[in-house]
């Protein structure tokens, strides 16, 4: 599965329709049916059924929910965790400079 596939289907699952996720998207029609049948391929399951001309979204969307969570929250540990190096790095300079100055001094 690949960020466009996902993307693609958060936009169908949140407009309800490959329509929807298309104006929203940006694209046509048929690339967000080819892009969520490639999903279905890759995923050997069907992610989207048809119900009385509405899109139904199965249960396969609360796994990619969940893996799009997974996701936003992995990218913000990772920026927590740069910045905390960050700081750290800093620190570690700052400490150095000062042994050097008193060393100076001495």
């Amino acid at each position: 599965m690949n960020m466009d596939q996902l993307r693609t289907f958060v936009a169908v699952a949140d407009e309800m329709s490959i329509s929807g996720a298309a104006d929203r998207l940006g694209t046509t029609q048929p690339v967000v049916s080819r892009t969520i049948k490639r999903l279905e391929d890759e995923l050997k399951e069907t992610v989207i059924g048809l119900e009385k001309r509405d899109n139904v979204i199965t249960h396969q969307q609360t796994k990619l929910d969940q893996a799009k969570t997974d996701l936003k929250d992995s990218v913000l540990k990772t920026r927590e965790l740069r910045a905390e190096l960050a700081d750290r790095a800093t620190e570690s300079v700052h400490a150095e400079v000062k042994i050097r100055e008193v060393e100076t001094e001495l």
